[in-house]
């Protein structure tokens, strides 16, 4: 399988947001066939995470609604549509 890289933005991530990204990484690896590993540059990352709305594109700011999850994929965006 595939190794998927997730790296977060935030200088300290708040604990719970870390928590559950690595949480939803080891059960998807459960269920596919793929691998997850958390390199110490973010920017090298496939998916990178953030809780913080400044660092966000501005159309995924925009998109912060009650009930919209916003997102940017590094390996393509055809899931978004």
């Amino acid at each position: 399988g595939s190794t998927v890289t997730i790296g977060f933005l935030d200088d300290k991530p708040p604990p719970h947001v870390e928590a559950a990204v690595r949480a939803a990484a080891a059960e998807w690896a459960k269920h596919a066939n793929l691998r997850f590993a958390f390199p110490a540059d973010p920017a090298k990352a496939q998916i990178r995470v953030t809780s913080d709305p400044r660092r966000m594109q501005e159309k995924y700011r925009a998109a912060l609604q009650p009930g919209k999850v916003p997102g940017t994929s590094a390996l393509g965006t055809d899931a978004l549509n």
